[in-house]
């Protein structure tokens, strides 16, 4: 054959075509992808692959803050808090994730929870958590109504209007209700009044008390003046009647 005479002619064989080892390293890096992303094991022997345990830290840490935030995108901060809170379990002891890795495997986590949702039934262990995290809040299954009855319905019972006794009745409970608050009023006003006669009273005797008070102590103040004169002729008489003698 051709290489059989460039073998033996001394020529050197021909290298293969260039696009093999590009096409083997894509499959490579294909499998390892499948292997790493997919099922979440740590069998694939890259720093970036996760694990069961890293991957369930992730998916909490990140469907809390996915809640908080009303089922909306997370920030750069929350992804740093999501990283931090994934590489510091306590069984974690591979290089600390980063934003960009925590990022991508939420995105690989929800790709998965599609395919895992347009099947009958899904065996995945992270699907019922993604479920409650990523499927509408409104969303309900239909429940189905109730079985046609094989009786006819019978027609509600019809129900009177309220009849006039019903009014008269509401009526007189609004006019008692009425009569009561005026009395009310009455009696209250009827109190004040006695009220302000008594301090009005109160008022009138403090004023005739203290009338009464001024005018016997002026009563009393005159009585010692007129003793004080009467004491003081009383003295100069006896005075006058000593030197005489």
């Amino acid at each position: 054959m051709e290489e059989g005479d460039e073998a033996r002619s001394g020529r050197p064989l021909r290298s293969p075509p260039a696009a093999l080892p590009a096409a083997a390293a894509a499959l490579m890096k294909a499998a390892a992808l499948s292997s790493g992303g997919g099922s979440g094991g740590g069998g694939s022997g890259r720093e970036d692959c996760w694990s069961e345990g890293a991957t369930a830290a992730l998916v909490e840490a990140w469907g809390e803050r996915f809640l908080e935030l009303g089922r909306g995108n997370l920030r750069q901060h929350h992804w740093q808090e999501v990283a931090d809170v994934v590489s510091a379990r306590d069984d974690y002891a591979k290089p600390p994730k980063s934003q960009a890795q925590c990022k991508n495997r939420v995105d690989t986590l929800k790709k998965k929870y599609k395919l895992e949702k347009a099947r009958r039934a899904s065996s995945w262990p992270l699907f019922p958590r993604l479920h409650h995290l990523l499927s509408s809040p409104s969303s309900s299954p239909a429940r189905p109504g109730p079985a046609p009855s094989a009786f006819p319905r019978a027609p509600p019972f019809p129900v009177a209007p309220r009849s006039f006794h019903h009014f008269r009745k509401k009526k007189a409970w609004r006019e008692e209700g009425d009569r009561g608050l005026a009395e009310l009023t009455r009696a209250i006003r009827a109190f004040g009044e006695v009220y302000e006669r008594v301090e009005r009273s109160k008022i009138t005797q403090a004023v005739e008390m203290e009338r009464q008070r001024m005018g016997f102590a002026k009563e009393l103040e005159l009585q010692r003046m007129q003793f004080y004169v009467k004491t003081q002729l009383e003295l100069t008489r006896l005075k006058r009647d000593g030197s005489s003698d």
